[in-house]
């Protein structure tokens, strides 16, 4: 009996899974693109976890950034930016320790299957915060490496 039942649930589960296949027409729409990830990475630095996931179509990309810190501070929130060349460059809009919505920079350099966040100088203008122009991203400081995951 319980052999029964568990070759009915895989046949049922394979069934489900079957239906949701991309048949190619929803690349056309970005929107359609939105509801699954294209990618997911996991980056472990000491005892603090990060997660990102993104979705991709050309130069653009979008997603969830989330944050687990060893001291209790959690952040969660989306980006959106654009590939120039090898490195991703967004804008992580985040609800902070406060609870207000914050805005930060990230930059992501792409190395093989793997993504490395990037620390520089901001500076603060037009109610923004932004990477200071000609003084270089340091890739080399940045302690989150994301790992590109199943």
């Amino acid at each position: 009996m319980r052999k029964v039942l568990l070759l009915s649930y895989a046949v049922a589960l394979g069934f489900f899974c079957g239906c949701g296949q991309n048949t190619g027409n929803e690349l056309d729409n970005y929107d359609a693109l939105a509801a699954v990830p294209s990618a997911k990475y996991l980056a472990v630095y000491e005892q603090d976890t990060a997660w990102l996931s993104l979705i991709k179509k050309g130069p653009k990309v979008e997603g969830n950034l989330r944050f687990k810190y060893s001291n209790g501070i959690r952040q969660q929130g989306t980006f959106k930016g654009l590939f120039r060349g090898d490195t991703l460059f967004a804008d992580y809009h985040y609800k902070g320790q406060n609870g207000q919505w914050q805005r930060n920079p990230i930059a992501l350099l792409k190395t093989g299957g793997q993504l490395q966040m990037g620390v520089g100088q901001r500076e603060f203008a037009w109610g923004r915060t932004y990477f200071t122009k000609n003084v270089p991203i340091d890739f080399e400081k940045g302690r989150f490496v994301f790992v590109k995951k199943d």
